[in-house]
Parts: C-alpha cells; structure tokens; sequence
C-alpha cells in the first residue's frame, strides 16, 4: 500500500468515526429531549402546550377548558405533535407514527390543515425539509 491510499483509507477512517459520533451525540440529545415536562405530564395522563391540554387516556383534547371535536387521526397527530412540542417532526415520522397503511404523506398535510383551524391560537409550524412543530404562541 502506497504512502498516499494510506493517508487516503486513514482519512475515510476519520470520517467514519466522525459520522458514528455524530450519531450516538443525536439520539443522546433525542432522549434527552424526550425527558421533558410532557413526560412528566403523562404520567398522570395529560399533555399541555398553552391552553391546549390532550387527555392521552380518555382521547379527547381541551382548548381554554373547552372540548374538542376531533377525530381518531387528529387526536393521534395532536398527541405525536405535544409529546414534542417545541421541535420538529418530520412528515415521514407522522406517517410512520398514524400507520403506514392507512396515512399517506398528503394525507398528513390534510390532517394538519384541519387541526389548526381547530386549535386556532396553538400554532402548528411548518418547516421546509423539517416537517412540523407545535408552538403555544404568547398572549397579548
């Protein structure tokens, strides 16, 4: 082997630890991220962001003590958004998450549609190539 493909295989070496750090350092920060208040909040069954809370068991959502009229699908997407909240969920994730039989990326995007007219001052974010967050927005 030549001075040159060893510094070469030695190189491609270097990345490839460089790439399995990266990986172990993002799911280190995912589980970190999952030890947040919403998982202390669903141990007792409920998920919050803002004035929107969800009751994981029962299934039904609240807005300002109000309840919700929402289907099985939004519920499901409502939950996978709040056990999140606050950073972003890919569209690809959501469908694996809803079923992938059943839910199709542009079904994601119809679902999220209806969500938001239905939990007006909860935000729903999209992101381009990041899919979608939800944000409590401040009160004015």
């Amino acid at each position: 082997m030549s001075t040159k493909e060893a510094l070469q295989q030695e190189r491609r070496n270097q990345i490839q630890i460089f790439h399995e750090d990266k990986l172990v350092r993002r799911r280190a920060r995912r589980h970190r991220v999952g030890r947040d208040t919403n998982a202390r909040a669903h141990e007792i069954g409920f998920l919050n962001c803002g004035s929107l809370r969800l009751d994981v068991e029962g299934r039904r959502a609240f807005l300002a003590g109000r309840g919700l009229d929402l289907t099985a699908k939004e519920v499901s997407l409502l939950e996978a958004l709040l056990r999140h909240a606050g950073t972003w969920r890919h569209k690809r994730a959501l469908v694996r998450l809803l079923g992938n039989d059943l839910v199709s990326p542009n079904a994601i995007e119809v679902l999220v549609h209806r969500l938001r007219q239905k939990i007006k001052p909860v935000r729903i974010r999209t992101g381009r190539n990041l899919g979608y967050m939800l944000e409590a927005t401040a009160a004015r």
